[in-house]
């Protein structure tokens, strides 16, 4: 069964900030940040378990590295079995997002 996908509104904000950052300064594959993070969300709202368990958060949360531009896609799958997408937060920040210690409403 194909995962509904939620995106908090600081990922949503992350999303379009990317995007348009990759769309103004990678000329030559102005589109190459969006089509990664599509094409990662399709292969989780299909098979969620393929993210990394974090650690240092609930039990639940999990993380994709988008390789090409090297972003981390921090996510989980609720009770409603819908990917709820937490933050997507550039892996060159050599820190992670501040992330939860128990699982959102």
């Amino acid at each position: 069964m194909r995962l509904r996908l939620w995106l908090s509104p600081g990922a949503k904000a992350q999303i379009v900030r990317e995007d348009v950052w990759w769309q103004t300064n990678r000329t030559k594959a102005p589109n190459a940040f969006w089509e990664e993070f599509h094409a990662a969300i399709a292969t989780l709202r299909e098979f969620p378990e393929t993210g990394l368990r974090v650690r240092g958060a609930f039990d639940g949360m999990r993380t994709v590295l988008l390789p090409t531009s090297r972003y981390h896609v921090y996510y989980w799958v609720d009770d409603q079995r819908r990917l709820r997408v937490y933050a997507v937060w550039s892996g060159q920040r050599g820190r992670r997002p501040a992330l939860p210690k128990r699982k959102p409403a």
